[in-house]
């Protein structure tokens, strides 16, 4: 019986030093595309207004909050968006967000190039790493 005894508290030392069975949270601020309207790859027409849409998880961990901006721009790095008004822009408290954001621009007629980029701002930060970005072509 002590045998079996020595065995089962062996056993059970085993399967406690394992590990814990609860995951780690995210450790970096980030963010990513879950998707976006028109889909990545699509040639855009010059001159055609086009919408997108994009729907984005914004992890927010080294500050209590944060936000994201759906800036549509050319090759040049030229706003086209509305120019009366900001990108448009979402909250990102601390954890996990799912964001949804909608811009509408007119395809550059001069430009090869158009990028839609999604940067999170945590805390009150004016700079970021964290940056998902789309391409598309105009001709």
């Amino acid at each position: 019986m002590a045998a079996r005894t020595i065995a089962c508290l062996f056993s059970l030392l085993l399967v406690v030093s394992c590990g814990s069975d609860t995951p780690t949270g995210p450790t970096t601020d980030f963010i990513s595309i879950d998707s976006i309207v028109p889909a990545a790859g699509t040639t855009l027409v010059a001159g055609e207004r086009v919408t997108f849409t994009v729907v984005a998880t914004c992890t927010v961990v080294s500050a209590e909050s944060g936000f994201t901006a759906l800036i549509v721009q050319d090759q040049r790095n030229m706003l086209l968006g509305l120019f009366d008004t900001r990108p448009p822009e979402a909250a990102c408290p601390k954890g996990t967000t799912k964001v949804t954001l909608t811009e509408t621009i007119t395809a550059p007629s001069s430009g090869s190039t158009v990028n839609a980029l999604l940067p999170i701002f945590v805390g009150s930060s004016t700079e970021t790493r964290a940056v998902a970005v789309r391409t598309y072509t105009v001709r």
